[in-house]
């Protein structure tokens, strides 16, 4: 997933999934109704679950984390008594985050890659004894191997541009080294593949769905448009996720203004975009799973979209810190990389109408309101530090 770029469920009867052990926090639900009320803005109404499920256990969210009685069997290997098995590839900040949802909500077995010593000991730590290094479609094993009994797959590592830029004769590297052996992997029901809204270009101010015309003005954005299409075409029963500005604990505007690195540009107020709660992706691909549908195009973002300045002012009020002073384009642009800058190029409001009608999907954080408020609370409750200054790093 970029880094630049960076879910409910139906009810409990839909998925099979058995009963639930719900379990309150108070008192973290107690500092995140503080935290909202002391806002600047006025706090808004609480998220609502209609599956009862948060990944990351989020205190204050309006839900608790359930624990699984059984393991749903339509989502079993056909003819085996084996459990399912997750590959995540990719397993950053979000497809981490998937991979425990997953084996822990549904009880799938897990493997993945990872291109770092450290995050393969930090999840080797956490119980994923199946990590694997990959780094440009190169695997440390065999991709038979890393394949075995794998169910599903879920995608997360972003298109690398060639040393020209974007060649559009160029292949996924990953799909190219695996492609051969995933045809023949008689067990596979389901793929995902985390995009990108940038595939689309700017909206010029209009609401955009799956069906607008892809017109990224960015390198990043046409080798999405490019990789998308290859696994679209693939053969494979493949799921495409585009996915807003990706924040949560850890990540984001928050991070950012803890690292004194957050800015409110003055002029730029018709520059918005979509975020989405991380949470919130990995309920959506949850979803998908119970309700695989192999060709289909979900746009993975919030009710909202919103001006950096407005969220960073948000943000600073809830922290009950002082925002920082309003800045030109001008002098920000001076100060930042590239991928930064290209951030700013384009202004997008993308619709989630087809992910809620088709998966029935009610959102954990509707907002970034409500999304900012939870990662405070868990970052407290976690003590967990800044991993980032990137809003969007995956």
């Amino acid at each position: 997933m970029d880094r630049h770029d960076e879910l409910q469920l139906p009810q409990m009867s839909d998925l099979s999934l058995g009963a639930t052990l719900q379990v309150e926090r108070r008192a973290s639900s107690d500092r995140m109704d503080k935290m909202m009320n002391s806002a600047t803005l006025p706090p808004p109404p609480a998220p609502t679950s209609s599956f009862g499920f948060n990944p990351s256990g989020v205190p204050g969210s309006g839900t608790s984390q359930p624990i699984i009685a059984s393991l749903p069997m339509e989502l079993m290997p056909p003819g085996s008594a084996k459990k399912p098995k997750l590959l995540v590839l990719g397993m950053g900040y979000t497809g981490s985050r998937v991979a425990l949802a997953f084996r822990e909500k549904l009880g799938f077995s897990i493997c993945g890659t990872v291109r770092s010593a450290r995050a393969k000991l930090d999840l080797i730590g956490k119980g994923i004894k199946q990590v694997y290094f990959m780094d440009n479609g190169q695997l440390e094993i065999d991709s038979f191997r890393l394949l075995e009994d794998v169910t599903h797959v879920l995608m997360c590592i972003p298109p690398r541009p060639s040393a020209d830029g974007v060649d559009s004769d160029s292949k996924d590297l990953v799909l190219e080294a695996l492609h051969s052996e995933l045809k023949k992997l008689s067990t596979l029901q389901w793929i995902g593949y985390v995009s990108s809204v940038s595939v689309y270009g700017d909206s010029d101010g209009a609401t955009i769905d799956e069906t607008a015309p892809l017109l990224a003005g960015t390198c990043r954005g046409l080798l999405r448009v490019q990789t998308e299409a290859q696994w679209l075409q693939s053969g494979l029963p493949v799921h495409v996720f585009r996915v807003g500005g990706i924040y949560g604990p850890g990540r984001g505007v928050i991070a950012q203004i803890q690292q004194g690195v957050a800015r409110r540009i003055i002029d730029l107020p018709d520059k918005v975009f979509n975020r989405v709660h991380v949470d919130d992706i990995v309920n959506i691909l949850l979803q998908s799973v119970a309700l695989p549908n192999p060709g289909s195009i979900y746009n993975v973002v919030d009710d909202e979209p919103a001006t950096g300045f407005d969220v960073v002012t948000y943000a600073c009020g809830l922290m009950q810190v002082p925002p920082p002073s309003p800045i030109s384009w001008a002098d920000a642009e001076a100060t930042m990389s590239a991928m930064g800058k290209s951030f700013f190029e384009e202004t997008k409001r993308v619709s989630n109408a087809k992910v809620k009608a088709e998966l029935g999907v009610a959102f954990l954080y509707p907002t970034y309101r409500e999304g900012l408020a939870a990662q405070l609370a868990q970052e407290a409750d976690d003590d967990i530090l800044p991993a980032s200054t990137s809003p969007h790093a995956a």
